[in-house]
């Protein structure tokens, strides 16, 4: 099988949001099925380790980028669907289009649905769009916050899912809006990859409990700059910071914007990491406290298959129902967040519940598990999307 993939997430090294982990995931199980070439046109040249039968063609298409740029700056931002079209990605592509007989095209995120139209795409060509989220969810997520965000999130429902039903199959993260778009569409395009986020929990070993019953109960949050986690870190640093008996571990680049954090007497600013076993091994819980955004939320998925407990919100809750009660806290209001610190500080043998919890994760998490959907698709025949 011959798979291309179109990609504009930056695979940089230092780059490690949901996305690219989400994205690294598909690739390697992808390479499982046959060979792969990557058209990448992230203005960042590519230094991520993938397998040997994935091909990576870097074109940066940084006029693109400074066209993006500017028109926002200006305030004259094209809508979802066209701000991304070029003619320099539309001749790249079409030439690898054309080059080889392809079993299957995948495209990286709906805003880039231009490149079906760059040149015809045989019947017996699967077309696969990787949607990661529903945008128009997305935005109106964020509006309902009154939060004003970088990502042009210009679409509504209706024009998204004539966009996403130009394609044979969509993969989504999470079973609500596979179901929506399914619903919607008569050809039932979406499947569901609940996507391993392929951190390195090899050779991970789950941590005793600490030896002393007045030790404090260590609360981790691990984040990126981007505005749904500065929010969410706020939001656990607020009211509940006070709370007794808890110390407060915070990683990743979010440390840098939460400066007046460092005067708290509970709380611990780690910074960049370079050990994530290391920060999961010194924490009893994650919380993430995300209040907007979309699909699902890769770090909680991260902490339990490091076998950590998390607090979430309903919002960071979707997509991992399953685990509701078993290993994922939802606490909405600071009565939750107590009732949840509450559970964990009096449940028995933390660290048989720790293992217990990344054995369930792994299983559910293992590409076998994730992807039988997609090889479903992979293994039958495209429909006609004017069935549709």
């Amino acid at each position: 099988m011959r798979i291309l993939v179109y990609n504009d997430i930056s695979l940089a090294a230092d780059y490690r949001a949901g996305n690219v982990n989400a994205l690294l995931s598909l690739l390697s199980w992808l390479a499982t099925q046959g060979d792969v070439t990557v058209l990448h046109t992230h203005f960042k040249r590519p230094a991520r380790e993938l397998p040997p039968n994935v091909d990576v063609i870097w074109r940066p298409d940084y006029l693109n980028l400074i066209v993006r740029n500017l028109r926002s700056k200006l305030g004259r931002r094209l809508p979802f669907l066209r701000y991304k079209d070029s003619r320099f990605k539309r001749r790249h592509f079409s030439r690898l289009l054309r080059g080889g007989t392809w079993d299957a095209v995948v495209v990286e995120y709906l805003d880039n649905a231009f490149l079906l139209d760059a040149a015809p795409i045989p019947a017996c060509t699967r077309r696969i769009v990787d949607l990661h989220d529903l945008m128009s969810a997305r935005g109106d997520s964020f509006r309902s916050q009154g939060i004003v965000t970088n990502e042009n999130l210009d679409i509504d429902l209706a024009t998204e899912l004539e966009a996403i039903a130009r394609f044979d199959t969509a993969i989504c993260l999470q079973a609500s809006e596979a179901a929506l778009i399914n619903e919607a569409i008569s050809r039932r395009p979406a499947v569901v990859t609940r996507r391993n986020p392929g951190v390195p929990i090899d050779g991970f070993t789950v941590p005793a409990a600490p030896s002393r019953d007045d030790a404090p109960l260590r609360i981790g949050f691990l984040g990126t700059t981007t505005e749904f986690n500065v929010d969410a870190a706020r939001q656990l640093l607020g009211p509940r910071h006070e709370s007794e008996g808890v110390e407060y571990r915070i990683a990743g680049s979010v440390c840098g914007v939460l400066t007046e954090a460092a005067a708290l007497p509970n709380v611990r600013l780690l910074g960049r990491l370079n050990d994530l076993g290391e920060f999961y091994a010194g924490i009893d819980v994650a919380a993430n406290l995300i209040r907007f955004g979309s699909g699902l939320k890769t770090k909680n998925v991260e902490s339990l298959l490091f076998g950590v407990p998390v607090i979430t919100t309903t919002v960071g809750a979707e997509g991992l129902e399953d685990f509701i009660g078993q290993g994922l806290y939802v606490a909405d209001d600071e009565a939750a967040w107590a009732n949840a610190l509450r559970e964990l500080r009096l449940g028995e043998n933390p660290a048989r519940h720790r293992r217990q919890l990344r054995e369930r994760a792994l299983a559910a998490f293992e590409s076998e598990v994730v992807f039988a959907a997609l090889r479903r698709e992979l293994a039958g025949s495209p429909a006609d999307p004017s069935s549709s």
